[in-house]
């Protein structure tokens, strides 16, 4: 016993890692020198070759098997698409320890009913909100969101149309408010709360077949005034504080006027970042299980400048199927662990319908606007790759 409490005193602790997609969450754990397995919707073929991962099914109950399975692991942590499934993660809690929130914490920080309050009495702005669309405008200046929804993909304008609500209970409507959609990355502690950095967010493109308000990656760090960054600071503070969180979480909100308007919480690893750990040259998973294990963190790195990093996801506009060779040419464009270039590399033999994910290109840099002009060329190479 002795000498397995000191492998988990080390960083060399084992760590299953499930989510919809493991794969940013696992690499980030690689790099902090930790033993990962992983289980998801994918099992892409570049995480597949750095550590055991394994398609779930069915999707989230399925996890329960990969738990007892996994019997080699010490903890686990879940990444996006399971902070709505409480009852769940209070289930697996009960037979591995967990390093992240459990059902209570999600029950309230997911609730708008919970949240609005919360953030209102702290000062912040607060869009408004209701769970009908009783007496709402019908143009669009209000969103029709799904409670259980992650990723922005069942986001919609609200125009009158609930033709495809099968239940009012599982949705709710939001006001929707114009500036820059950003994201803010905290690591929660039993005592603080520390702002790891913010990034902006990008949206799918407007093709048709990819839902409106789909993730589509990031770009930061973002500068910020010294206002806005005693705000972010504050916000973290207050919702760590009142939900009772550990570890990282993510706040989506939106810049206007230069001051953050708070949308949602995403109390586990969140897509930025990944981001932020290229441009910062950290590990988010390393601080996440420390502060987990009640440890004191490692101070961030003060670099005079950092630079830039983005990430974009790109999504088919048309059906694609991969093949063996589009795996090969795919994993060859990936680069080292520490600095991918490519990622989430789908298997051969699957089939990728419009307005799906297919993959993640990197860039980064000094300059923004050569960030920006790789992304897209990065983006364009793996298009032309995929309809040859």
């Amino acid at each position: 016993m002795a000498d397995r409490d000191s492998r988990k005193g080390s960083m060399a602790e084992h760590l299953l890692i499930v989510g919809a997609s493991s794969r940013a969450a696992a690499f980030s754990a690689l790099r902090a020198g930790l033993t990962v397995s992983a289980a998801d919707l994918f099992a892409d073929a570049d995480l597949a070759r750095v550590c055991r991962v394994a398609v779930v099914d069915p999707f989230p109950n399925g996890f329960r098997g990969v738990l007892r399975t996994t019997a080699e692991a010490d903890a686990w942590l879940y990444t996006g698409g399971l902070e709505n499934q409480p009852s769940l993660i209070d289930s697996m809690a009960a037979q591995r320890p967990l390093h992240g929130n459990r059902g209570a914490a999600l029950l309230e920080i997911r609730s708008p009913t919970w949240l609005a309050p919360i953030l209102r009495q702290g000062g912040f702005h607060v869009p408004r909100w209701q769970p009908s669309p009783a007496g709402l405008p019908q143009d669009g200046s209000w969103l029709r969101k799904r409670r259980s929804g992650s990723g922005g993909f069942h986001v919609r304008r609200f125009f009158g149309d609930l033709a495809d609500q099968p239940r009012e209970s599982d949705w709710y409507f939001q006001q929707f408010v114009p500036g820059m959609p950003a994201s803010a990355v905290y690591v929660a502690l039993a005592d603080g709360c520390r702002l790891l950095g913010a990034t902006e967010s990008w949206l799918a493109p407007q093709d048709g077949a990819t839902p409106p308000f789909a993730y589509a990656g990031s770009i930061g760090p973002l500068p910020l005034s010294d206002k806005l960054k005693r705000q972010l600071v504050r916000l973290g503070e207050t919702l760590a504080s009142a939900a009772g969180l550990i570890g990282l979480f993510g706040v989506d909100f939106v810049i206007r006027q230069g001051e953050p308007w708070p949308i949602e919480v995403n109390p586990r690893y969140p897509a930025s970042a990944e981001v932020l750990e290229s441009a910062l040259g950290i590990s988010a998973i390393a601080l996440h299980v420390a502060a987990c294990r009640g440890r004191q963190l490692p101070e961030t790195p003060r670099l005079p400048k950092p630079g830039w990093c983005a990430k974009r996801i790109v999504y088919a506009t048309q059906t694609v199927r991969i093949k063996p060779w589009h795996t090969s040419e795919m994993l060859a464009h990936c680069g080292p662990l520490e600095s991918p270039r490519w990622a989430d590399i789908p298997q051969p033999g699957t089939t990728i319908q419009p307005g799906s994910p297919v993959a993640t290109v990197f860039a980064r840099g000094d300059w923004r606007v050569a960030v920006e002009e790789e992304i897209e060329h990065q983006a364009r190479r793996l298009g032309k790759l995929l309809s040859e």
